[in-house]
């Protein structure tokens, strides 16, 4: 059985859902392909290298294998990186 809770506080701020989903449904556009591959843009390979060992998943994994706390890390860098951005 599949059980779906909302999460307090989110993952993914409520303003970013729509670029949120357009990162992950990149990602999974090819999903046999390493994220290395999938994401460069709109990461470089140097970011992802970095991310990929902050976050805890290997330069090789594949869309599949990340969980909700990795999506939304690469998400947060990508915001955080965003032109006008401020804080």
């Amino acid at each position: 059985m599949l059980v779906a809770r909302r999460r307090r506080p989110s993952l993914v701020p409520v303003g970013g859902h729509r670029r949120f989903t357009a990162l992950v449904g990149s990602a999974f556009r090819h999903p046999g392909l390493p994220l290395r591959r999938a994401l460069v843009p709109p990461f470089s390979y140097r970011q992802l290298r970095r991310l990929a060992r902050d976050l805890g998943f290997p330069l090789d994994a594949r869309p599949a294998d990340l969980d909700a706390v990795q999506w939304a890390g690469l998400y947060a860098f990508l915001d955080s990186a965003r032109p006008g951005k401020t804080g």
